[in-house]
């Protein structure tokens, strides 16, 4: 046991040596950005101030109440997870005289576990409750962590916005960000909606369960009056799979969404990904227009809450102003490319023209002459086979110059891309 232990049940004297501990660990932690080593200097922090020999950091996984292990000193320590699982759940299990616990939040949710153990010892009350304000301010510097990361996540969004890159690339930066965001565990995709608002097209997608890439681009799914009432009511949806159906957490019913991008049921590829367990569904809409969907999505039920619900429903905006954003600059380009490209045209048929005029225009005198030559009886073989010669030239430049506008009108198979649609 440590001095600042000892001195812990001394009244007003036990009271200012954790002040000043706490003090000390806040400015230690102020500028702390990664949650991890955050965690691990916390932990060597509080058990050297309360001199306990073991000590460890146990945690939940998204969706699942069994707890593991996440930094423990001395590596070797055993501890017992289901006394730790037991503590997190809140079920107030009968703790051994020589361990004491105090629970971690994150994500508005408890999240981890603090825990000190003196094998041959035990613990005052009044070292219970310094843990138990230790853990506090743990949970405000990662929450400030979470917090800091969030801001990092939008100013590099605003950033991509201002570089005006093409909608391909901006989804994908969009799904970056919400990676960081929400910790997701399965995938995130970002489906498109039509000039119609007939229907969904999975433009990008993310998969974080398998190392795969997506093989489902371009796959189609169709719009109705509901799904379109649903995806224009500004309202971020959250969904966990109870069997085969789903339950709404969030967002009100809303379950023909959820079955629409269920799109991974009846999935029979070996390499295709699981189905999801939890889904968040944050619309994207402009003045009653469906411009898409982002769809993060979990492995198990229970991945998300009310706070990764709430950062969705933050994101909605800027992702729904850069989307739209991006498709006028792209379709501004476009414009732009195609005026470009009929003046290209009207120049090349310029150009054409004046080429096939000077062939054609240099084998009627020939061909004329010849005829002249042949009624008068004047026939010059040399003569002839020169005419001929050049006549032939001539009927080559009218072959290429007919060739090469017979290619350009045809379509390219490559830029035929068949969308397929969802089952």
């Amino acid at each position: 046991m440590s001095a600042n232990a000892s001195s812990l049940s001394d009244g007003e004297a036990g009271e200012l040596a954790l002040h000043r501990f706490l003090h000390r660990l806040i400015g230690d932690l102020e500028q702390a950005r990664d949650v991890d080593r955050l965690l691990s200097f916390s932990l060597r922090s509080a058990q050297a101030f309360l001199g306990a020999p073991h000590v460890c950091l146990a945690a939940a996984a998204p969706g699942e109440s069994q707890v593991h292990l996440r930094w423990s000193a001395p590596r070797e320590a055993e501890w017992d997870a289901a006394l730790l699982t037991e503590f997190l759940l809140g079920r107030n299990p009968s703790t051994p005289r020589d361990t004491i616990m105090a629970p971690l939040r994150r994500r508005h949710r408890n999240w981890g576990i603090l825990a000190l153990r003196r094998p041959d010892g035990r613990f005052s009350r009044a070292e219970s409750r310094a843990l138990a304000r230790i853990a506090d301010v743990l949970s405000q510097r990662v929450h400030f962590a979470d917090r800091e990361r969030i801001l990092d996540v939008r100013t590099r969004i605003d950033r991509k916005i201002m570089q005006q890159l093409d909608p391909k690339d901006l989804v994908y930066h969009l799904l970056d960000g919400l990676r960081s965001l929400t910790q997701y565990d399965h995938s995130s995709a970002v489906l498109m909606g039509d000039d119609d608002g007939r229907e969904l097209v999975l433009t990008a997608e993310q998969i974080a369960v398998v190392k795969l890439k997506s093989r489902r681009i371009g796959l189609t799914l169709p719009l109705d009056d509901e799904l379109r009432r649903l995806l224009t009511a500004g309202v971020v949806y959250g969904f966990d799979r109870a069997g085969d159906e789903w339950r709404v957490w969030h967002g009100g019913d809303a379950f023909p969404l959820a079955r629409l991008l269920d799109y991974r049921r009846g999935a029979t590829d070996a390499d295709d990904a699981p189905r999801e367990g939890a889904l968040l569904c944050a619309p994207l809409a402009v003045r009653g227009r469906v411009l898409g969907v982002l769809k993060v999505a979990g492995r198990h039920a229970g991945t998300f809450g009310p706070y990764e619900a709430e950062l969705m429903q933050r994101f909605m905006p800027d992702a729904s102003v850069a989307i739209q954003n991006a498709q006028s600059m792209q379709a501004l380009r476009s414009r732009i490319l195609q005026a470009e490209r009929k003046h290209v045209l009207a120049d090349l048929a310029r150009g054409v023209s004046h080429d096939l005029n000077n062939a054609l225009g240099s084998m009627l005198p020939l061909v004329q002459q010849m005829r002249e030559d042949v009624a008068a009886g004047r026939i010059d073989a040399r003569a002839f086979a020169a005419d001929l010669a050049q006549i032939e030239e001539s009927l080559q430049v009218c072959r290429r110059v007919f060739g090469a506008s017979r290619a350009a009108s045809s379509p390219s198979r490559s830029s035929r891309c068949p969308n397929r649609t969802a089952p």
